[in-house]
C-alpha cells in the first residue's frame, strides 16, 4: 500500500462490523491474528474468523485481528508525522503488532508469503525467526498453506501448525499459558513435544550436489529427538463438535450478505489435483439437525445463508438442508457444486432466493483431461446440469477450468472452448441473451496429491495456451477470466519449494515480477529446478509432513493418470468438431 492512502479509519471499520470481540489487556495474553491480505479478503475466510473465535474463548486470551493495508485501512496517524513508514496495528485496540506476545498468520495462498514479511517489516519485527529474541513476539503459522508444505516460510516462522487450528490450539494455548512468551525457548521447546506443533529452527536439512532435498534431521535443540520425525498432521474425528460458523459480520467483504455455516470439512472425490481431497481425509460431515439448527441461528443475522465445504452439493441431506433454509424464509448459496450433484432442489433454492449464476466446475475441456484428474464426469453430466440450470429459470452459469494439466494436448485446450460454447448454445435455449462466465486457472502441482511428481508446464506453453483460449472466447455472452500464468507459475514454485525459498521470499521487498526473477538469480536458483516433474524415487522437501495419505497409495493414482486408460475403462469419444480458432493461430 502506498503511503498516505486514503480510506475508513480503523473506527469507522469497527462500527460497520457485528460480532466483533473487545477484550481489556489487563492480566490476558495478547496475540495478534494476522490474515497476509485485504481486510475484504480476510474477512471472507470461514477459517480465519474461526480461529478468532476459538483465541477468544478463553477467557486469560486476548486475540484481535490485523491485515494487510489497503486503500480501504488507513492509520490515523500523528499529527507530527507527515510522510510515515506504515504502521500494522490490531483492528480492535489499535495497538501495534510489537506489543503483542503472539503473532499467528493464518495462511491459505502461497503467494501471501511475501505480504507475511511486509507485514513483518512494517511492525518493526525481524522476519527470520533466528533474528528474534524474548523482546518479539512469538511467530506462528497455520492454514492450508503450512499443512501442506511449511518449508519455503520455515526459516520466518517459530511454530508451524501442521494441522487443524481445532486440534492444535488447545496444547498451544496450554503450553503459552506454562511458559509465557518471554522465555522463548522454553516455550518452543514444551510446544515441539506436542505433535503437530512443528519448530522448524530445531531441523536442519541437507541438499544433494544438485540440489535435490536429500535430509531432514532433528538438531541438538530438540528436547525429542528420537521421536521427532514425521511430524503428524493433527485433526478432528468429530466435526459435530462444535460450530465453524461466521463470527463476525460485515458488508466488506465478498459474501457480506450471507451468514457462513461448514457442512463438511474434506471431500471424497479424489480429483487427483485437489489438496482437499488428499490432505483432508477423511471427509467429515455434519449432521442435517446441527447445520439446520446453525442456518436458524444465522437468519437472525442475514437473509442468506452460505453452505461451506469442497463439494458442497455432495453433501448427504443436501436437498433436505436446502428446502428447509427456504421454508424458515431464508436464501441459500453454496461455495461448490459439482454438476452430478446439482439437483432440482438446489436449484430451486438457488434461483428461488434470487441467484442469477450457477456456478460448477468441469476442471479439464475434454473427456481425456477429466480422466485423467480423477473427475469423474462426462460432457453428457455437464450439459445434461445446463439444461437443468435453464429449465429452472437460471440466467447464467459460471464454468471454472485448468490448463497444464499432465499430459494436456493442444486438442484438449481446444475442447475447454468448445465446451464453453456448447454450454452457451444449449443454455441458449432456455434463456434469450444466456450468459456463460468462466474462469480459467494454469495448473498448479501440489505436494501430498497424486500431482505432486507433476512438471509445471513451461510459462511460453501456458502463455500461448492462455491467449488462444482468450481469443477464442471473446465472444458475445461469453465472459473469461484467465488467471495470470506468470503468477501462477511463481505459486508453483512456492508450493513445491524447500527452504532456501525463504532467502528467495527475503529478497522480494516490492512484490513483482522483475524483483522475483532477480531474487532468484541473486541466490542461484531457478523456476525451472522446482517446477520439473519429479521422479518417483526423489525424497521431496515435504516428506517429513505426514497428512494421513500414503505415498504409495499417491503413487498409484500418478501412475493411473500418466497411464493410456486413466479413469473410465471407456475410449474417449472425440467430437470431430473445432472451435473457430486453433492454437496454431494464435
Amino acid at each position: 500500500m502506498a503511503k498516505g492512502a486514503r480510506g475508513v479509519n480503523l473506527r469507522q471499520r469497527l462500527a460497520q462490523e457485528s460480532g466483533t470481540i473487545r477484550k481489556d489487556w489487563g492480566g490476558r495474553i495478547p496475540v495478534a491474528l494476522v490474515y497476509p491480505n485485504t481486510y475484504y479478503v480476510a474477512m471472507s475466510s470461514l477459517g480465519f474468523q474461526t480461529i478468532y473465535k476459538m483465541f477468544n474463548e478463553q477467557p486469560d486470551v486476548v486475540c484481535e485481528r490485523a491485515f494487510l493495508p489497503d486503500t480501504d485501512y488507513r492509520i490515523e496517524w500523528p499529527r507530527n508525522r507527515s510522510r510515515p513508514d506504515m504502521e500494522i496495528v490490531g483492528l480492535e485496540s489499535g495497538r501495534p503488532l510489537k506489543d503483542y506476545a503472539v503473532v499467528a498468520f493464518s495462511v491459505s495462498y502461497e503467494l501471501d508469503y511475501f505480504h507475511i514479511l511486509q507485514l513483518l517489516r512494517m511492525s518493526g519485527i525481524p522476519i527470520f525467526a533466528r533474528d528474534r529474541d524474548e523482546s518479539h513476539p512469538i511467530i506462528i503459522a497455520g492454514g492450508a498453506c503450512i499443512i501442506d508444505n511449511p518449508e519455503p516460510i520455515a526459516p520466518f516462522l517459530d511454530i508451524a501448525v501442521v494441522g487443524e487450528g481445532e486440534a492444535l490450539l488447545p496444547p498451544f494455548i496450554d503450553e503459552l499459558r506454562a511458559h509465557g512468551s518471554d522465555d522463548r525457548e522454553s516455550l518452543l521447546r514444551a510446544c515441539a513435544m506436542h505433535p503437530g506443533l512443528y519448530v522448524p529452527a530445531f531441523y536442519d536439512v541437507d541438499y544433494l550436489s544438485d540440489g535435490r532435498f536429500a535430509a531432514i534431521r532433528p538438531n541438538s535443540r530438540h528436547p525429542d529427538p528420537e521421536n521427532a520425525l514425521p511430524i503428524v498432521k493433527q485433526r478432528v474425528r468429530n466435526v459435530n463438535a462444535f460450530e465453524t460458523t461466521s463470527v463476525i459480520l460485515t458488508q466488506d467483504t465478498e459474501f457480506g450478505s450471507s451468514y457462513l455455516i461448514e457442512v463438511a470439512r474434506g471431500c471424497a472425490r479424489g480429483c487427483r489435483f485437489c489438496l482437499a481431497s488428499y490432505g483432508f481425509m477423511p471427509q467429515r460431515e455434519r449432521t442435517l439437525e446441527s447445520v439446520v439448527e446453525q442456518a436458524r441461528n444465522g437468519l437472525k443475522h442475514r437473509d442468506k445463508i452460505g453452505l461451506m465445504g469442497a463439494s458442497v452439493s455432495d453433501y448427504h441431506a443436501i436437498d433436505e438442508l436446502v428446502t428447509e433454509i427456504r421454508r424458515m424464509g431464508g436464501k441459500v448459496s453454496l461455495a461448490s457444486m459439482r454438476a452430478d450433484s446439482i439437483s432440482p432442489a438446489i436449484l430451486t433454492a438457488l434461483i428461488g432466493g434470487g441467484a442469477r449464476t450457477i456456478t460448477f466446475a468441469p476442471e479439464g475441456g475434454s473427456q481425456r483431461m477429466r480422466d485423467v484428474i480423477n473427475k469423474n464426469l462426462t460432457e453428457d453430466q455437464i450439459l445434461d446440469c445446463v439444461d437443468l440450470v435453464g429449465k429452472h429459470g437460471g440466467q447464467a452459469i459460471k464454468l471454472y477450468f485448468m490448463i497444464g494439466l499432465p499430459g494436456e494436448e493442444t486438442a484438449d485446450v481446444e475442447a475447454i472452448a468448445k465446451l464453453a460454447l456448447d454450454s452457451k448454445a444449449r443454455l441458449g435455449k432456455y434463456v434469450p441473451g444466456a450468459e456463460v462466465q468462466g474462469s480459467i486457472t494454469p495448473h498448479v502441482p501440489k505436494s501430498h496429491t497424486p500431482f505432486q511428481w507433476a512438471e509445471q508446464y513451461p510459462l511460453q506453453v501456458i502463455e500461448e495456451r492462455a491467449r488462444y483460449l482468450a481469443k477464442t472466447l471473446r465472444q458475445k455472452g461469453l465472459v473469461f477470466k484467465i488467471d495470470s500464468p506468470r503468477w501462477l507459475r511463481v505459486q508453483g514454485v512456492l508450493s513445491r519449494g524447500d527452504r532456501r525459498m525463504a532467502e528467495v521470499i527475503a529478497r522480494v521487498e516490492d512484490v513483482n515480477y522483475n524483483q522475483w526473477t532477480r531474487a532468484l538469480t541473486d541466490t542461484g536458483l531457478t523456476e525451472e529446478f522446482y517446477t520439473r516433474a519429479r521422479p518417483l524415487d526423489e525424497l521431496f522437501p515435504w516428506s517429513h509432513i505426514e497428512e494421513g495419505v500414503s505415498n504409495r497409495a499417491l503413487e498409484k493414482q500418478w501412475q493411473k493418470a500418466t497411464s493410456e486408460d486413466p479413469g473410465y475403462g471407456k475410449p474417449i469419444q472425440r467430437s470431430g468438431v473445432r472451435p473457430m480458432i486453433t492454437l496454431q493461430q494464435v
